[in-house]
């Protein structure tokens, strides 16, 4: 869920960098994904639940749902930002820059994630089976 709450600050510096949008507000990003969150967060409490059931069937079933709802979230603001951009590039070239960014973006994100959950449990693992 830490990568949820990264998407509206990339969606922000998507909008207001990269198709300089001015109008476009960090208040505003956090609205839409605040209105998105009403639907993931309860996913994701399902899926922690199922997850300590040991159905993991259905765990990555739901982990797939909340990433599809945020993505969907992230291009929208992405697409309705093409409307509102000055620049004078044609839209499918601003799009193609946009989603680069936002795919560097998502992996540099996924990255410190994975690098804190792997510190964090090297720190629960017994003693004995670090030696």
């Amino acid at each position: 869920m830490f990568n949820s709450f990264c998407l509206p600050v990339c969606s922000f510096f998507i909008r207001r960098i990269v198709l300089q949008d001015q109008s476009f507000t960090y208040n505003r990003s956090f609205d839409w994904f605040a209105r998105l969150s009403v639907y993931a967060l309860p996913m994701a409490v399902v899926s922690f639940l199922i997850g300590i059931l040991g159905v993991y069937d259905i765990f990555a079933f739901f982990l797939f749902l909340i990433f599809v709802l945020l993505s969907i979230g992230t291009t929208y603001t992405v697409f309705e930002g093409l409307n509102h951009t000055s620049f004078k590039l044609d839209k499918f070239w601003l799009l193609i820059a946009s989603s680069v960014v936002l795919a560097v973006y998502t992996l540099f994100m996924m990255l410190i994630l994975s690098r804190i959950l792997f510190q964090f449990s090297l720190n629960l693992l017994p003693s004995f089976l670090l030696q």
